[in-house]
């Protein structure tokens, strides 16, 4: 079977990037500093930030880049080993709700920090695991939980293959042609405004007051991704694609709470967006109406699976997607 996401084809410029990428894998990465280290080899148009989910996280290389830059990586068979053996646990012990890397390590017999890894890529993979922890010392994740959503434990249970699940990925967060007709122009001929401009328009919040509002990010790369996907979840809002907006709008929540506990020095007792918010409340970092307000928007994103959609009672409005974007600025004003 011709998998999707190995006929995609790289320019010059994304395996470039990529590349660097792959080199400083486990490393924290400034965009800034890789773009003058690769100024000379880049194209002149090349926007890193134009990249889709299926080839770079928060965390550098998905899966799928990594295949289009490695194929013969270890940790491709160290990750479907993971999956036929965690498949393998839930069958014998049905009521399990979580998986630790040094109890996988002890049953396939890989090192441990490849285990870690190739957790994280998995979970990358968001198909699998509802939640995840980390040690800061490591690149990967120590733990994966997978019983907070019914229809991640059921695809556990349909597991075949690492293939199968990364074309499975792809075909999810590519962007599809119909997306790119109907999704407002970024850069509007007759305003000149880009999406910012309209997000100032519509919810009296700038791009620098914004930025003022988030200056304990300190990782570039990383604020340049925030902007990027909440202007990419008001496109999606406004196009009517409610579930992609609801569902990217509450992971740049999640991602937000865990950067401002961090910076704030605080571990919550999970890494999960349950875990950020009862954190948050306990060292009163936020307000009780706030943290209710970013719990709302965890049930929204829990409730758009197809799995939940099982009537027109349970279909997120266009309404609901932009009250979910509105909620990214009033929870970063508590802040």
């Amino acid at each position: 079977m011709e998998y999707k996401f190995k006929q995609h084809k790289l320019s010059n410029g994304e395996r470039i990037w990529l590349t660097e990428l792959y080199k400083n894998s486990g490393n924290k990465i400034d965009v800034n500093v890789l773009k003058v280290k690769l100024w000379e080899k880049l194209p002149e148009d090349f926007d890193p930030q134009k990249f889709g989910y299926h080839f770079v996280d928060n965390y550098g290389l998905t899966l799928i880049g990594l295949w289009h830059i490695d194929p013969n990586n270890k940790l491709f068979n160290i990750s479907d080993k993971v999956m036929r053996d965690i498949k393998v646990v839930i069958i014998e012990n049905p009521n399990i709700d979580r998986v630790k890397a040094t109890d996988l390590a002890q049953r396939i017999y890989e090192d441990l920090d490849d285990i870690e890894v190739a957790l994280r890529l998995l979970y990358g993979l968001h198909l699998f695991f509802g939640s995840a922890s980390s040690i800061s010392s490591s690149s990967g994740y120590h733990e994966v939980g997978f019983l907070h959503d019914e229809s991640k434990f059921d695809k556990i249970l349909r597991y075949k293959s690492l293939e199968e699940s990364m074309d499975e990925f792809y075909l999810k967060t590519k962007p599809k042609k119909e997306l790119k007709s109907q999704v407002r122009v970024i850069k509007s001929k007759k305003e000149n405004k880009n999406v910012w401009d309209i997000i100032e328009n519509e919810y009296d919040v700038s791009k620098p007051s914004f930025g003022k509002k988030i200056n304990f990010v300190k990782d570039r790369f990383k604020r340049e991704i925030i902007f990027r996907d909440i202007s990419q979840a008001f496109e999606l809002a406004e196009a009517g694609f409610s579930k992609p907006s609801v569902i990217l709008s509450g992971s740049i929540i999640e991602e937000l709470l865990r950067l401002y506990l961090d910076h704030n020095q605080k571990t919550p007792n999970a890494n999960t967006f349950d875990g950020y918010i009862k954190c948050c409340e306990e060292h009163e970092l936020i307000k009780k109406g706030i943290s209710r307000l970013s719990d709302s928007i965890r049930h929204f994103r829990n409730l758009v699976h197809l799995s939940r959609e099982e009537s027109k009672r349970f279909t997120i409005s266009k309404a609901t997607a932009k009250s979910a974007v509105a909620s990214i600025f009033t929870i970063v004003n508590d802040f």
